[in-house]
């Protein structure tokens, strides 16, 4: 099996490389980013020579092409993901949200591909910011490419814990530095769900996913409090900043499932995951 993970340097791309390289049919897995110093670093822990690193950006059709050639299974999990950054630049946001994901569709049907797993958002739901929106949207230009020739289906969940950029390195940074953390709405829930949990229910998919299906994993949830005290161990002092724009409160993996109804884990549990 040829396999190609588009953001394959991200924190769920490399977890899903890892994962991957564990199947005896395996024969390849293509990396593809626009950053070379990610797939330069990737590079320099792996040495499988199974893997193999194309440099584009799903903004262009164009670099597309070649890799998605002779493809079974495309991952999909290129995009711009910090609310606030998605909020400044809009325009960005859309362009490899909304259009990179359609542009990476368009491509794996083109080189019939036998199926590809979009990977979304809680954000999807009910959207109130520009990441919410653009996640939404990709959603429905998948359902939207349904056809004969790839399946074409999806995932959608919550907060990564221990993902790159997420807040609870910056807290772990600032605790370690001795500088105030901040925390934007301490009653304010999120989903949370392990790197495991999130690559057992692509593996799902990738098992068991039909064409126009968008699996949500019905994770517990948390309220940013108390992250942070299972992250800071007991309860450290800081400063409430407000949410940002393009945030919400409570977040929504349904229509129906709120991270403020959801079943909640307790601290222990939290700091088993951490």
């Amino acid at each position: 099996m040829i396999y190609a993970i588009v953001g394959g340097t991200g924190t769920f791309g490399r977890a899903l490389l890892d994962r991957l390289l564990t199947f005896r049919e395996t024969k390849e897995v293509r990396i593809f980013s626009r950053d070379e110093q990610k797939q330069f670093d990737v590079q320099q822990e792996i040495k499988d020579k199974r893997v193999t690193y194309w440099i584009g950006d799903v903004r262009n059709p164009a670099s597309l092409k070649a890799p998605m050639q002779g493809v079974h299974y495309v991952f999909h999990a290129a995009a711009m993901k910090h609310v606030h950054t998605c909020e400044a630049f809009p325009m960005e946001a859309i362009a490899t949200n909304v259009q990179g994901t359609a542009n990476v569709i368009e491509a794996a049907i083109e080189a019939k591909v036998y199926k590809l797993i979009l990977l979304s958002s809680d954000k999807a739901v009910y959207p109130v910011g520009v990441m919410g929106a653009c996640k939404f949207l990709a959603e429905k230009i998948l359902l939207s490419k349904v056809n004969k020739t790839t399946i074409l289906c999806g995932v959608r969940f919550g907060n990564l814990i221990n993902s790159r950029g997420s807040v609870v390195g910056v807290w772990r940074k600032r605790l370690a530095d001795g500088v105030p953390c901040t925390l934007t709405n301490p009653d304010a829930t999120r989903f949370i769900m392990t790197i495991e949990q999130a690559l057992d229910l692509v593996m799902f998919m990738f098992d068991e996913g039909k064409s126009g299906e968008i699996k949500v994993y019905e994770a517990k949830s948390c309220t940013v409090r108390e992250l942070f005290m299972a992250v800071s161990d007991n309860e450290h002092p800081y400063k409430i900043t407000g949410l940002r724009p393009g945030e919400k409160k409570h977040e929504y993996l349904t229509e129906d499932l709120s991270s403020e109804t959801a079943e909640r884990f307790s601290i222990n549990e939290l700091k088993e995951m951490l």
